[in-house]
Order: C-alpha cells, then sequence, then structure tokens
C-alpha cells in the first residue's frame, strides 16, 4: 500500500480511499486480500474494532519491443549497402540493451557496425543497431538478427528476446570485352590487335586471367596486357590478341576469348568472368 487518505474521523456518509501498488515479479496472476480496520465508539463509550477485507488480483505481463528494418538494395559482390535495424521499447517499463548477434549460414556477408543503444531504453523510445551488408557471392543471401534486452526487478535480471530476418541480394560486378576486328592473313603470317576490358561496375577489378578455346584456339594467342594492377570503376585495360591461321585451306577461324577478373576487398577472393568471341580469316 502506497497512500492513504483517509482522514480522523470519518464522518458519517464520506469516504476515502488506500492506494494500492501491483509491481509484478513474474508473468503470472497474483492474489492478494487487502485487511482494513477501523475503530469507533459506541454509545457506551467502549471502543469497537470494525474490519472489512477485499480481494485484489493482478496479472504481470512480460516487457515487449519490436524490431523492424531497412530494405538492403541489390548491392554488387565488392561493395556495402549500410542498412538500420531500430529497436522500439514497446513496454510501460524502462529496458536494458543487452547483446545483438547473426545467426545463419550467410553471416559472412553481414557485419554490425554501429549501435545507438544505451541503457535504460525508457517506454516508448527507440535505438537503432546499424547493420552493413556486403555480398560474397550473386543471389539472396539471408540472415537472422537476434536481439536480446533485459529488465531488473527486485534484483531478478529478465532477459527478452527478438529475431528478425534480413535479406540483401549480391550481384556480380560487370565488365565488358571489345575483341579487334583481326584482317584477313594468309597461313603462318600473324597479325594482331588489341582487346579492350572495361570495367563496368562500382568497385574495384584486376585481372586475374585469361584462356582462349574453341575449334580453332591454337591459331589465336594473348600476346600482351596492359592489365596491372586495379582497374577502377570505369576504368580500361588492353589485351594484345596474335590471329596466326595454321589450316591448309583458307577460310573463318573461330575460338572464345574468357577473361577472368578478381573483385578488390572480397576475403576469400571471388572472381567474375566474361566470354568474348574471336574470329579471324585465313586467305
Amino acid at each position: 500500500m502506497t497512500g492513504n487518505n483517509c482522514p480522523t474521523p470519518i464522518v458519517p456518509g464520506a469516504s476515502c480511499d488506500l492506494t494500492v501498488s501491483y509491481s509484478p515479479a513474474a508473468a503470472v496472476t497474483h492474489n492478494a486480500t487487502l485487511n482494513a480496520q477501523v475503530t469507533y465508539v459506541n454509545s457506551k463509550l467502549v471502543t469497537v474494532h470494525a474490519y472489512e477485507h477485499t480481494s485484489l488480483t493482478g496479472t504481470g505481463v512480460n516487457p515487449t519491443f519490436t524490431l523492424a528494418t531497412d530494405k538492403f538494395p541489390l548491392t554488387t559482390v565488392g561493395a556495402t549497402s549500410d542498412g538500420l535495424v531500430t529497436i522500439t521499447n514497446n513496454s510501460l517499463v524502462s529496458l536494458n540493451y543487452d547483446t545483438a548477434a547473426f545467426e545463419g549460414a550467410d553471416q559472412s556477408s553481414w557485419s554490425i557496425v554501429g549501435n545507438s543503444c544505451s541503457s535504460p531504453i525508457l517506454s516508448g523510445a527507440s535505438c537503432s543497431i546499424e547493420v552493413a551488408f556486403s555480398p560474397r557471392s550473386q543471389g539472396a543471401l539471408a540472415i537472422t538478427l537476434d536481439v536480446t534486452l533485459d529488465q531488473t526487478v527486485r534484483l531478478h535480471e529478465s532477459f527478452i528476446a527478438r529475431r528478425i530476418a534480413l535479406v540483401g541480394h549480391g550481384q556480380l560486378p560487370s565488365f565488358k570485352i571489345a575483341v579487334p576486328s583481326l584482317p584477313s592473313t594468309p597461313k603462318g603470317v600473324p597479325v594482331s590487335g588489341t582487346a579492350t576490358l572495361t570495367n563496368a561496375s562500382s568497385v574495384n577489378l584486376s585481372l586475374n586471367g585469361y584462356q582462349v578455346f574453341g575449334p580453332n584456339a591454337a591459331d589465336f594467342t594473348v600476346t600482351g596486357t596492359t592489365c596491372s594492377g586495379l582497374i577502377a570503376p570505369a576504368g580500361t585495360c588492353k589485351l594484345t590478341i596474335q590471329f596466326k591461321p595454321s589450316r591448309s585451306s583458307a577460310g573463318s577461324e573461330h575460338a572464345t576469348l574468357k577473361v577472368i577478373m578478381n573483385i578488390a576487398g572480397t576475403s576469400p577472393l571471388v572472381t567474375t568472368a566474361k566470354n568474348a568471341a574471336l574470329s579471324g580469316t585465313e586467305s
């Protein structure tokens, strides 16, 4: 009981109030009985005690909070997109921030990079966890963020946990290959041209390797390259392609150039590849 406005005496027909506070320590129903005693002096000047009681019932509920997340945009492998997970305390009491952790197979693509949550989080207040999405592969990459808050009541600490699903989509960076138009040449006489590689993505790339394959692959050779170091977005480098026909009859020859690029900043290293058609004519 936390309050009492009952005067002495309580005159006939009057009323007064007792203030009762209910502070549940657990999410269960609690019952109690309130006993009240008044005294009065009867006509024979004898002090008489009168008693009355009433039943009290209260039900405790666990405090609660909600989680909401930003939508993460399509993100290139090697790049990062940031978003916020917002915690809102929907309880009537203050809560304390405890932990936040990821769960799931794609954890390598996600990280917590910031946190505005400090204790206590007041009733009705919000705070945010900043999450970075750095895809390590293309396609959907899903994770669960588990958040735990706690409350201390009468030296008893209780924990409240919520989880929210985060989904991001990764895409491999793109680059272009502009192959040369090689002039016709007799058998055994080499001609050369330049294939230009252009980084069409928003992340840095570097040349991993190249391969020529196909029906006339032996007659096409990469003889040189300017692709050393990083190729910045919109940057270019070149491969020198040599065509030296070896067939016994004139006509068109064909092969495929495969170029493999490293995506800078990925660990473990992620690569992306692209094919381009090569053609030459033996005169």
